[in-house]
């Protein structure tokens, strides 16, 4: 039996990080790779939340809904928005991408358009087009002299206006680039039309210095605010996220999630977490001191780092073609794994997440080897 049509259209999904296959290839035990490809905490989990995990009982179901986990991130939610938000106003997900998925299923549709910043997050479009609905990217520009990259917020208002989209997705910090876009773009969106829903990809929010507070567009009931529990807790191999909108909205996500798709393990594991708000703070804070760290010792080893507001950065290899797939594959050969870009459709950077000192200085002592080798 042939698929429906519009899942010939669906561009899979392409994630630059973690390859077990190229470092099978490189004969590197995967093990043994210090790995600064994924922005996620380096100092683990909460051991509050290794408690709690060892607690559950996997012969019994997840709580359908999961609404203890729900109603601690909306309690969450209130203080740092400085808002009430009920837990009707909050769902759980296994992950970013389901809520993108049931974003796609509950208003995407063929004649329904999905808008997006390029370069994007590889997992945006394929939600909306597996749903037969069409996808669209508008171009952040790129300075080839600066290297760096910026957003026009009144041009891109305007290059929305006729497209009239059903969905705007919009991630703050941007990924790759770093980027923050100001609370006025979010507003202009709003306001172009009443039916357009606005989804802004906070999965990085955590690892900025001044987080941006959102409650007002919130209060236009178009809004959906999507958020990760698993990179500044450091769980990413446990799937959890969340959202936050309108209770109208809310429903409609819950009427297309499917029942149990936030596992007992990850409840209880996002539950720990959220209660351990100094072993989060504190990571958070001694990660901002790294990256500082492995910037300057970056830039005194000759490399071109573009500025960033989240914990990841970019070096930018545009007057060096070749060079960024070059140093990524030394660092591999290295046991040390960083992210390319090229899924991002930006072969020539490379990004970084910091970890730990002792893992920093080994990175800086290996561009600094591959600089001098280069070099003679």
């Amino acid at each position: 039996m042939n698929p429906r049509g519009a899942i010939g259209d669906v561009e899979p999904g392409i994630h630059g990080g973690t390859d077990s296959h190229e470092s099978s290839y490189l004969g590197v035990d995967e093990s043994k790779i210090i790995d600064f490809s994924a922005s996620v905490s380096p100092y683990g989990p909460s051991p509050k939340v290794i408690e709690a995990i060892r607690a559950i009982d996997l012969s019994a179901y997840p709580d359908p809904g999961a609404p203890g986990l729900t109603a601690d991130i909306a309690a969450t939610v209130s203080t740092e928005l400085g808002v009430s938000i009920g837990p009707d106003q909050v769902i759980s997900t296994a992950g970013s991408v389901e809520l993108l998925s049931l974003v796609a299923s509950a208003y995407l549709e063929p004649g329904r358009r999905l808008l997006t910043l390029d370069p994007h997050f590889g997992e945006y479009h394929p939600p909306a087009q597996t749903m037969g609905a069409g996808v669209e990217a508008y171009p952040l520009s790129h300075d080839t002299n600066t290297g760096l990259f910026s957003l026009n917020e009144e041009e891109f208002i305007e290059w929305i206006r006729p497209r009239l989209p059903a969905v705007v997705l919009l991630n703050d910090p941007h990924n790759p680039t770093g980027l923050s876009f100001s609370e006025s773009l979010i507003e202009g969106v709003l306001d172009l039309d009443g039916e357009v829903l606005v989804v802004v990809d906070e999965a990085y929010r955590d690892f900025t210095a001044s987080p941006k507070n959102l409650r007002s567009q919130l209060a236009s009931g178009r809004l959906i605010l999507m958020r990760s529990l698993t990179k500044v807790h450091a769980m990413a191999g446990l799937r959890l996220g969340y959202g936050v909108s309108s209770p109208e909205i809310i429903q409609c996500l819950r009427t297309v999630q499917p029942p149990w798709t936030v596992s007992s393990v990850a409840q209880a594991a996002g539950r720990a977490a959220l209660a351990d708000t100094d072993w989060s703070r504190g990571n958070i804070n001694r990660l901002r001191e790294e990256k500082e760290f492995l910037v300057a010792g970056l830039k005194s080893a000759g490399q071109k780092v573009l500025p960033s507001s989240a914990n990841f950065f970019l070096l930018d290899f545009s007057e060096e073609q070749g060079q960024a797939g070059a140093l990524r594959q030394y660092l591999l050969s290295n046991r040390v794994r960083v992210r390319s870009c090229e899924s991002f459709g930006l072969s020539d950077h490379i990004r970084i997440s910091p970890r730990g000192r002792v893992d920093n200085e080994r990175l800086l002592e290996l561009v600094s080897s591959y600089s001098v080798d280069r070099n003679r």
